[in-house]
């Protein structure tokens, strides 16, 4: 027996009508599930914001666990929002690779504090990589 049959196709598509002429008609159940989470591009565009605006937050937050200065921690992190390559993660298209920063901020944090989602934020980070 073929093992490939019982394996799952990942399927990236920009619409159901991209779909259904890959594959025909949906099932109702999965139109309706489509329908509902299918992320647009203005979704995808917000979770991008959102990554480099949460990586500037655990960026203050770790900087200010470490006792410097809130003055200081501010300029870091404006110098980290402002840097060409977090720019450009926010101004582009959507990559995964936009989720790398706060993930690898949130690691560093919560491997200082010894707290088990430490793993998570690593697994989470190792799907991010694209190759």
């Amino acid at each position: 027996m073929d093992d490939t049959l019982d394996q799952a196709l990942p399927l990236i598509a920009a619409d159901r009508a991209q779909v259904s002429e890959s594959l025909g008609v949906l099932a109702v159940q999965a139109a309706a599930l489509a329908e509902r989470f299918w992320p647009g591009p203005l979704t995808l565009l917000l979770l991008q914001v959102f990554a480099t605006a949460a990586a500037a937050v655990i960026l203050f937050r770790i900087q200010r666990d470490r006792g410097l200065a809130p003055w200081k921690a501010c300029g870091l992190t404006l110098v980290f929002l402002l840097c060409r390559r977090t720019h450009s993660a926010v101004a582009g298209t959507f990559y995964p690779e936009c989720l790398q920063a706060p993930l690898t901020l949130a690691m560093v944090w919560l491997w200082r504090d010894g707290r088990w989602p430490l793993w998570l934020a690593v697994l989470l980070l190792l799907m991010t990589k694209e190759d």
